[in-house]
C-alpha cells in the first residue's frame, strides 16, 4: 500500500576494553567483579606473592597489593595503630599490621593498589607483614584516556 525507503544505519566501532570494563564496574559498584590487577601500572611478577610468605619469615620483603579493608585499635598510649588486609595479584590474603610509628608515617589513602615494605611475621601458623614502608600505586590510564 505504502512505500517507503529503507534506513540504511551506520554504527560506529564500539570498542570494548578489559581494563574500562574494571574502571566502569568499580565506578558503579563500588568494587570490580574481577582480578582488580589489570589496572595496576606495575608489574606483580616483581614482588613476593602471598603464598611465598613463609619463605621470608623474620625477613624484609615488598609486596603489591590491593586494599580491601583495615581495623583501627588505640594503644594504652592511646596512639592509633591498624590491622590491614589485602590481596595480592593472585587474590590471597595478604594481613599487615601498622603499629603507631609506621601507621602515622605512611596513612591509608583510599581504596587501591599499595607497595608494602616490612618484616614477615608468623603467629600460630599465620603470615603477616609488619609494615615499614608503604605507598599507593597508580592505575592504568582507561584506554579512551590516551585517544
Amino acid at each position: 500500500m505504502f512505500k517507503t525507503e529503507t534506513v540504511v544505519f551506520e554504527l560506529p566501532d564500539l570498542n570494548d576494553s578489559p581494563i574500562d570494563d574494571l574502571y566502569d564496574q568499580i565506578e558503579i559498584l563500588g568494587f570490580p567483579l574481577t582480578n582488580p590487577f589489570g589496572l595496576v601500572n606495575d608489574d606483580p611478577k616483581k614482588y613476593v606473592a602471598a603464598r611465598d610468605l613463609y619463605r621470608y619469615k623474620g625477613q624484609t620483603v615488598t609486596v603489591l597489593a590491593y586494599f580491601i579493608t583495615r581495623k583501627q585499635v588505640t594503644t594504652k598510649h592511646k596512639d592509633y595503630m591498624f590491622f590491614g588486609t589485602f590481596v595480592d595479584s593472585h587474590l590471597d590474603w595478604i594481613d599487615t599490621v601498622h603499629f603507631p610509628e609506621s601507621a602515622a608515617r605512611y596513612p591509608f589513602k583510599t581504596t587501591g593498589f599499595y607497595r608494602i615494605s616490612g618484616k614477615v611475621t608468623e603467629d600460630f601458623g599465620v603470615y603477616s607483614i609488619e609494615v615499614h614502608y608503604m605507598e599507593m600505586v597508580s592505575y592504568k590510564p582507561r584506554s579512551y584516556d590516551h585517544l
